[in-house]
């Protein structure tokens, strides 16, 4: 089902398959099914699908800042100069 999905996505955007992060795939048949893709494939927007009689929806990620580490070796812990 995972590469019917992506075809689906490929053929609407091609080259949007290489951006998919997740795929979630409800228990229940009414629910949508849910692809999440990394920040800036869709250009902020969602893309709403049909896909074999359920409802796909592609979401974009949110942007995730890394933290800052603090411990051991990183610049301002203790023992660092």
């Amino acid at each position: 089902m995972t590469d019917k999905t992506l075809d689906l996505l490929e053929e609407h955007s091609p080259g949007l398959k290489n951006a998919v992060w997740k795929i979630f795939y409800p228990m229940r048949d009414e629910d949508p099914i849910e692809i999440s893709v990394k920040p800036g494939a869709l250009s902020g927007g969602v893309l709403e699908l049909e896909f074999e009689g359920r409802k796909v929806i592609v979401r974009e990620e949110e942007r995730v800042t890394p933290a800052r580490v603090q411990g051991v070796g990183a610049p301002g812990a203790p023992g660092t100069a």
